[in-house]
């Protein structure tokens, strides 16, 4: 078994050199299943979500840095109608506030594991009947929302009517 020289990137075929007893269509599959999980980590890290992978750890992107980088187009416009001073502390005011909203929708995310958990049932018959984002939301809004939405007549038959749109088609 050759060992590759020290280098920090390793291919499909670095990996597979390390595998001692495979046959030739054992290579082909395991270059398969690597391919397909490159391709499945690449897209979950585009998507934000974590990738854990076995004996090395987990890899997420750095959603504070993307959230700042994506609010660095503004920062042009503002460089130039605010002193340098102000420009600072507006600078240092988005990113706490990219923290605060990174903050909330974890927040948000735990109580709903611990919901879909506690309302197993309830959550998996909704999730078939309407899919993920009505049932998380259902959820959230029936168990965890505590503040009352004082009723309103017009909000209240504007939503029938887009009820009634949804179930004609």
């Amino acid at each position: 078994m050759k060992k590759p020289a020290n280098k920090k990137v390793y291919d499909n075929e670095d990996i597979i050199s390390q595998i001692v007893s495979a046959s030739d269509d054992e290579k082909e599959i395991i270059r398969d299943i690597i391919s397909l999980f490159m391709k499945d980590a690449g897209a979950a890290i585009k998507d934000e979500k974590v990738v854990k992978i076995p004996y090395i750890g987990t890899f997420q992107k750095n959603l504070v840095r993307s959230r700042f980088n994506s609010a660095k187009r503004g920062f042009k416009e503002l460089r130039g109608r605010v002193t340098k001073e102000e420009y600072k502390k507006e600078v240092i005011q988005i990113r706490r506030r990219i923290r605060e909203e990174l903050r909330d929708e974890q927040k948000k995310n735990d109580l709903l594991r611990k919901l879909r958990r506690q309302h197993r049932k309830e959550y998996e018959i909704l999730f078939a009947k309407r899919g993920q984002k009505y049932a998380d939301d259902y959820l959230y809004f029936t168990y965890a929302a505590w503040d009352v939405v004082p009723f309103d007549e017009d909000v209240e038959f504007a939503l029938q009517e887009i009820w009634r749109l949804e179930n004609e088609t």
